[in-house]
């Protein structure tokens, strides 16, 4: 049923009407001839008072409707008028390839219009992140209604759904790879600590099977919004956020900081030295493939520069390139994202997965749970050997370990991992 609410939604939204309100100075969506109004529901932090010396704070919304989700499902809210925003910039076959994401559950992969999808976005990948991000907004907004009004929807499906009309099922997964595996082509190092790392990976990737897992997944599913997507996640992977050095010249960043903990999986590696390791291998590979990727750094480097760097009076890559390899503090750590991950990935040669909430989860053959192949959310060669991060809020990053059992026989993973989950906080 959730494709059906998807489906619902992407049809209310557009066929509404965007109106401003002068009174209130808001915009809001007109739904039908009755003015039935929805509009965004202005998230705002509040502190509710301090219990034992600590502020006790939380989120309400400014704009409640009869489509305000509770902060419980959805803290951030909905924003329909974000949504309506996009789906009037989209272009009629733009918005069939929006509608073949929110029916992926009762369509097959390999039907025609996913194929379309797929070479879509391999050659507009700017509007595809619009198309992506609408589906997240009208996600939510289904998520929304299903949680609102279960017994109306229900009531109105069962009016429809006659004994002609099939039901659509979600589509259950048989475990799946999305390629065949390649072999891991680490990179030369004459760096022991670097060497020594990738050895335990490949190790713990030779060794590894679906039944050395704490609780293996049975099927596919989506990553809720919010606090409930660690409660989910965590009964299928460690999830590591630790912040590597916190003052302001010299902090990586989550990014860099999961990155750490992801490659050297050891608590006393959480340590700026061992980032900067990182960083130095990947301004290392840069310099190397300069004509790849000049073009994607200089187009990055307006938002990555601090408050105190004009764009004109530098060089954008290798400002760029300096940086990563510790020769300056000119970027802003708190921009990072897909550039660099894609810049690791292909650096270390190793598959980087990253998982975002909504985005749908699949089992590949080794019954691990890595994003759909429709979402492209894997970066590098596809590696038997991966790096796992969790992006919850944009630029937010964790790291994220295979949960594996206690007392099986890669025990010393277990015992490394669980040490990182408790005490990475503590870095």
């Amino acid at each position: 049923m959730q494709a059906l609410h998807r489906y619902l939604v992407f049809f209310l939204i557009d066929g509404a009407s965007l109106t401003y309100d002068p009174c209130n100075q808001k915009y809001k969506l007109i739904l039908n001839d009755s003015e039935l109004s929805i509009g965004y529901s202005e998230p705002y932090s509040v502190c509710f008072g301090i219990n034992q010396n600590l502020l006790e704070t939380g989120i309400v919304f400014c704009n409640v409707d009869d489509w305000t989700p509770p902060t419980n499902v959805l803290p951030h809210g909905i924003d329909p008028i974000a949504a309506k925003w996009i789906l009037h910039s989209l272009a009629p076959e733009e918005k069939q390839h929006l509608v073949t994401l929110l029916l992926e559950d009762i369509i097959d992969d390999e039907h025609i219009r996913f194929k379309q999808f797929r070479t879509f976005l391999s050659q507009f990948h700017e509007k595809g992140e619009q198309i992506y991000l609408c589906y997240d907004l009208i996600c939510e907004m289904a998520i929304s209604i299903e949680k609102k009004f279960p017994e109306v929807i229900a009531k109105e499906w069962n009016n429809f759904a006659k004994e002609d009309i099939p039901l659509p099922i979600e589509k259950e997964k048989q475990p799946t790879s999305l390629s065949p595996y390649v072999p891991w082509n680490k990179p030369l190092t004459k760096n022991a600590i670097l060497s020594n790392a990738f050895d335990e990976i490949e190790l713990f990737w030779k060794q590894f099977s679906n039944n050395d897992l704490e609780s293996p997944p049975s099927k596919s599913f989506y990553p809720p919004w919010g606090e409930a997507i660690y409660s989910k996640l965590s009964k299928y992977f460690y999830i590591v956020h630790p912040m590597i050095d916190l003052n302001k010249f010299s902090s990586q960043g989550c990014l860099f900081s999961a990155l750490t903990a992801s490659l050297f999986q050891k608590v006393e590696c959480l340590q700026l030295s061992y980032s900067l390791m990182i960083k130095k291998q990947m301004g290392q590979f840069l310099s190397q493939n300069k004509d790849r990727f000049q073009d994607r750094v200089k187009k990055e480097m307006p938002r990555y520069l601090l408050q105190n760097k004009k764009e004109e009076q530098i060089k954008p890559f290798e400002v760029y390139l300096d940086w990563l390899n510790g020769n300056n503090n000119d970027v802003n750590y708190l921009e990072l994202g897909q550039l660099e991950i894609e810049i690791f990935a292909e650096a270390f040669g190793i598959q980087v997965v990253v998982i975002e909430p909504g985005r749908k989860l699949v089992l590949d053959s080794e019954g691990v749970l890595i994003p759909h192949q429709t979402y492209s959310q894997s970066y590098g060669p596809n590696t038997k050997e991966k790096i796992f991060l969790l992006n919850r809020e944009g630029r937010t990053f964790s790291a994220m370990f295979p949960r594996i059992k206690s007392d099986g026989p890669l025990n010393d993973f277990f015992t490394r991992w669980s040490t990182l989950q408790a005490k990475a906080d503590q870095v």
